[in-house]
């Protein structure tokens, strides 16, 4: 009987001089050693090359040869470094694991972790994780996280976070946080952070803040923050901010707020706009351009409303040029008001 069953497993193991390898197992299953290609089970390997489909457990030591092909589905380690054409399952790299097309799963690498389309699941970089494509679910890279897509989820760059395209989740970019087009849910960054495109949900920025189009929700920025279109919320910028379009909702800054049009609450050193609608508090200035409207309570130092004026401001210097309601102050100036009441101490009104 022992001779047999040594017999039996004889029988069973293949050795191939041209592959390198030795198989123990029926049908492609079982245990190889070597460079087999198509395997299902336990698979040891030094440095895999031209692998097909691998399954189950797969140990190799270095990376593969250029360029790296096939598919791992199970777990890939890499006692210094791993890799394939995709991987599915676990992956694990002393030094690093990379994929030419995708990784799904967990994957950890010492020192990175890449793929050159997609990447999905858990990633850990030690030192960075990238993409070529997309980052979906939980990933991070202890400096840098980037992706040539998009990046969904929750994602942490040490140093930095950036994508061609939207970023969406909680996002936190140690230094700067950049996303192409759209950046929207939770995100953070010591530095600064910008998007091409819009703004959405809840930014915290330790210097400045910027998007192409609209910021939309609750962000501050340490120094100051823009947008190209507009912007809705509640917005606190420790020097300025400023929109191409509309501010709307609750902002402060320091120093100065701009934009076409204001409306809500708007607090600042000066506040400057064509069209301004709602509270407005200045303590050095506001300002509505000559073509402009102001509706609403105006307080300020001066108030310079060079169109025309709905509602009360209280200041030292009150000027507007047409008036449906009151000015307060030392000295008030409605310039096309009856000569008589043109301009006028304490108080100087009109309704139309």
């Amino acid at each position: 009987m022992k001779y047999a069953y040594i017999a039996g497993v004889i029988a069973l193991a293949s050795v191939s001089n041209a592959q390198a390898q030795l198989n123990l197992g029926v049908d492609g299953v079982g245990l190889s050693i070597g460079n087999s290609q198509d395997w299902r089970g336990v698979r040891l390997n030094y440095r895999d090359s031209g692998i097909q489909d691998i399954r189950g457990i797969n140990v190799t030591v270095l990376a593969p040869k250029d360029p790296a092909s096939g598919s791992i589905r199970g777990a890939a380690i890499g006692l210094l470094s791993t890799g394939a054409r995709e991987i599915h399952g676990l992956g694990i790299g002393l030094v690093g694991i990379a994929a030419t097309d995708n990784l799904s799963g967990a994957m950890i690498g010492g020192l990175g972790a890449g793929a050159g389309g997609n990447i999905s699941g858990l990633v850990f970089g030690g030192l960075g994780a990238g993409a070529g494509g997309d980052i979906t679910g939980i990933a991070f890279g202890g400096f840098g996280l980037g992706a040539g897509g998009d990046i969904k989820g929750l994602s942490i760059g040490g140093f930095g976070l950036g994508a061609g395209g939207n970023i969406t989740g909680i996002s936190i970019g140690g230094f700067g946080l950049a996303a192409g087009e759209d950046l929207s849910g939770a995100s953070a960054a010591i530095f600064g952070m910008g998007a091409g495109g819009d703004m959405t949900g809840f930014g915290l920025a330790g210097f400045g803040m910027g998007a192409g189009g609209s910021i939309k929700g609750i962000h501050f920025a340490g120094f100051g923050m823009g947008a190209g279109d507009d912007i809705t919320g509640i917005h606190i910028a420790g020097f300025g901010l400023g929109a191409g379009g509309t501010i709307k909702g609750a902002s402060a800054a320091f120093f100065g707020i701009g934009a076409d049009r204001l409306e809500g609450l708007n607090l600042a050193g000066t506040l400057r706009a064509r069209q301004m609608v709602g509270i407005a508090i200045a303590p050095a200035y506001l300002r509505v351009n000559a073509d402009g409207n102001f509706h609403g309570l105006g307080v300020s130092a001066y108030n310079e409303i060079r169109g025309h004026t709905t509602g009360l401001t209280i200041g030292l210097v009150n000027y507007t040029r047409t008036l449906n309601g009151v000015q307060l102050g030392l000295v008030n100036v409605v310039s096309e008001n009856p000569r008589h009441r043109q301009v006028l101490p304490v108080v100087n009104w009109n309704f139309d």
